[in-house]
C-alpha cells in the first residue's frame, strides 16, 4: 500500500498555478522520506498511484486545487489532519500547521510573496509542511487509540470524519440561497407565539414576590402620644410577622 504525506504550494489561496508538490513516506528501513516535484506529469503519477493520502485541509482545499489544475480525479483514501485536530481538540484556539509546528520545533517558513520566489524556498516550506503533518498525525493516532480499541474501528472512524467534510466542501463549493422575505416573516410568527406563550404562562404562574428592605417609620406617634395611622400599620406588620417590636 502506497501512503503518502503530502502538500502541495501555489501562487495563491486561489492559485492558477502549482509551484511544487512534496511528498513523505515510510522507506524500506522505516526511514520517512521526503520527495519534491514540480512537474505536472510528476505529481499527476504520485497523487494517481497512491492508496492513502495524508494531509492538513487537503478535502476542503489541496485535494481540489490539484485535481482542477492537474485535470485528474483523486481516488486514494483520504486522511485529513485539520478534521481529526478539531474532532480530538474542540477547544483549541488555533488549528493550523504553523501553531503545531511550534509545538514540534519544526517551524513553518513564513512566505510573503507567493509569485517570485525561487523554487527552492516554495519546496523548503513545503517540506517542511510535510514533516509537521507526519508528526501530528502520528500524534493524532496514538490519541485515537486511548479513545478507542486500536484497529479497524479507528481507520472507520478516520473515513467518517472524512465522509462529514467532504459533505461540508460540498456545500462550500454548491452555496445555497437565502429567502430573506420569508425568513423575516417565520421570525415575525416565532415572535408572535413567543409572546402568546410568554403570557399564558404568566397567568398560571404564582406572583413574584414582592421584597424591599423597611425602616422604622420616622413619624409612629402623633403629638398626643398615640398611634398615628402609619405607626399602626408598622406595628400591625411587625404582630403580623411575628418579629419583636
Amino acid at each position: 500500500m502506497k501512503r503518502y504525506v503530502f502538500d502541495v504550494e501555489g501562487n495563491g489561496i486561489d492559485p492558477t498555478k502549482l509551484h511544487c508538490l512534496s511528498y513523505g513516506y515510510k522507506g524500506e528501513d522505516g526511514e520517512f522520506i521526503i520527495e519534491s516535484v514540480a512537474d505536472y506529469d510528476d505529481m499527476r503519477k504520485m497523487l494517481l498511484e497512491a492508496d492513502v493520502l495524508v494531509g492538513h485541509n487537503i478535502i476542503r482545499w489541496d485535494v481540489p486545487v490539484v485535481e482542477r489544475l492537474l485535470g485528474i480525479s483523486i481516488s486514494a483514501r483520504l486522511i485529513d489532519t485539520l478534521t481529526i485536530s478539531w474532532y480530538i481538540q474542540p477547544k483549541r484556539k488555533n488549528h493550523r500547521l504553523e501553531d503545531y509546528g511550534e509545538e514540534f520545533g519544526i517551524p513553518k517558513p513564513s512566505i510573503d510573496d507567493w509569485e517570485n520566489l525561487s523554487l527552492e524556498e516554495y519546496i523548503h516550506r513545503c517540506e517542511e509542511d510535510v514533516k509537521i503533518t507526519r508528526d501530528l498525525f502520528n500524534q493524532q493516532y496514538q490519541q485515537l487509540t486511548e479513545i478507542y480499541h486500536p484497529g479497524s474501528s479507528i481507520s472507520t472512524f478516520i473515513d467518517y470524519l472524512s465522509f462529514k467534510t467532504t459533505c461540508a466542501y460540498m456545500q462550500e463549493k454548491s452555496r445555497w440561497k437565502l429567502d430573506r422575505e420569508r425568513c423575516a416573516e417565520g421570525l415575525a410568527k416565532l415572535e408572535k407565539e413567543k409572546e402568546e406563550k410568554e403570557w399564558e404562562l404568566r397567568k398560571t404562574m404564582p406572583p413574584d414576590p414582592i421584597k424591599r428592605k423597611m425602616h422604622f417609620p420616622k413619624k409612629p406617634y402623633k403629638k398626643d402620644g398615640t398611634l398615628s395611622a402609619i405607626g399602626v400599620a408598622w406595628f400591625t406588620l411587625l404582630h403580623e410577622l411575628n418579629l419583636p417590636e
